[in-house]
């Protein structure tokens, strides 16, 4: 059997705790960063944007005044991306040059004063946060996450300039399928944590046009950064063509094949289904012919993604002996070395919740014979080293880390 266990076992555990991922942007879309020919600058724009002292109701009488748009930097004070742009990116003059000839610029805590009810007004759910709002208080565009200097004017430039996702949406509406355009559009709506729908005007865009990703890098590249839905007809191209697609763009070999078993892993997730009282409801006939149409694709791993699926049940509903019975099965013929980050989100899932302290016992064996692993590894590794060569700490990192869970796993196995 393969070892792609941890693998299926990372997407598990972060289904299971609802974490979310990273955006990646398509590299085809060509907006000048760049201000407007003889534009000077001021004072205010080598120190930075220029931020203002204004309440929310008064910076959206200012903007109303000045006929601009309202910046508003959604920030923490813990928040580690949101320090880089103030300290970076927001000081960089092409950056400050822009941001103060065409908005109105207001700083917003969002954990404090006005900033708790416009976080709640306005769904900021992540930081840092950048809204772009008009003088009505509508958002016209926004942007999640920091982003270097020049990846952030081209990004507000698009979405500003354009009319915000509204004039976009209207462009998309409209018919306009000109390939810059379209990865404009779903960068934008990535950027809007809108990442379904983004992924649905790529798989509409690439509809009749599977042969081109074989032809053209960029189409290639909507597909692979946007298209997660396995019964799209661009993702079964994909599947169908994999060996062709990976000659002709070898830079992305090496994942691609991860990309789809992500997306597969993913798409199982339709038939287990948990309410907000985490109620689970769980379509044993619809998993295993879903498990049957991989196997029809020829995908390696269609059982083990189904007993994944499984396994992430037995944990959400809190059937920790069959989670561990499933686990020592899996466990028998898989190695974790290489993947060890992944058995760390999965025995602390079990440490959090599991209260049986023979099943605690059983995972605390886990992480112990892991350790072995790891320690075998290294050795072999220090024998293959050149003379003065240090070895890659990380293994060294996950073996702490998984004496440290099977400690927490039999103290208070000793306490009861």
């Amino acid at each position: 059997m393969k070892r792609h266990f941890w693998a299926f076992m990372a997407i598990v555990c972060l289904l299971a705790v609802q974490n979310t991922q990273g955006q990646q942007m398509v590299p085809a879309q060509k907006i000048s960063a760049t201000p407007a020919a003889g534009a000077q600058m001021t004072l205010a724009q080598a120190d930075g944007i220029a931020f203002r002292e204004l309440s929310f109701p008064e910076a959206l009488k200012r903007a109303e005044v000045e006929d601009k748009l309202l910046f508003v930097d959604c920030f923490t004070t813990w928040c580690g991306p949101c320090k880089r742009l103030s300290k970076v990116v927001f000081k960089d003059s092409l950056v400050a040059d822009y941001f103060n000839r065409h908005f109105v610029n207001l700083k917003m805590d969002m954990e404090k004063g006005e900033g708790v009810e416009l976080r709640k007004k306005y769904g900021v759910h992540a930081y840092p946060t950048l809204l772009f709002i008009n003088s009505s208080g509508e958002v016209v565009y926004r942007l999640v996450g920091a982003e270097d200097a020049p990846e952030l004017l081209k990004k507000v430039k698009l979405g500003v300039e354009s009319g915000g996702l509204s004039g976009l949406k209207k462009r998309y509406e409209a018919g306009d399928r000109d390939l810059a355009f379209i990865c404009g559009y779903i960068n934008a709506l990535s950027a809007a944590n809108r990442e379904q729908e983004a992924g649905k005007v790529a798989a509409d865009f690439l509809q009749g046009s599977e042969q081109k990703m074989l032809e053209d890098e960029d189409y290639f590249l909507v597909f692979y950064y946007y298209v997660h839905d396995v019964n799209s007809s661009a993702f079964q191209y994909a599947v169908n063509h994999k060996k062709e697609i990976t000659d002709k763009f070898p830079r992305q070999a090496a994942s691609l094949d991860r990309r789809l078993l992500e997306d597969w892993i993913a798409g199982s997730y339709a038939y287990l289904k948990v309410d907000e009282s985490n109620h689970c409801t769980f379509d044993e006939r619809g998993l295993d012919a879903y498990v049957a149409k991989m196997k029809q694709m020829n995908v390696a791993e269609a059982d083990m993604i189904g007993e994944s699926l499984r396994l992430s049940r037995d944990g959400i509903m809190k059937q920790w002996d069959s989670f561990v019975k499933r686990g020592d099965k899996i466990l028998a013929s898989h190695t974790i070395l290489g993947d060890e980050g992944h058995l760390l989100q999965w025995v602390n899932w079990l440490n959090k919740e599991c209260a049986d302290m023979s099943l605690r016992e059983k995972a605390a064996q886990w992480c112990d014979k892991a350790c072995e692993e790891l320690i075998k590894k290294n050795e072999e590794i220090k024998k293959n080293l050149p003379p003065g060569a240090i070895p890659a700490i990380s293994m060294v990192d996950h073996k702490g880390q998984l004496l440290q869970v099977a400690e927490k796993l039999r103290k208070l196995m000793q306490q009861s």
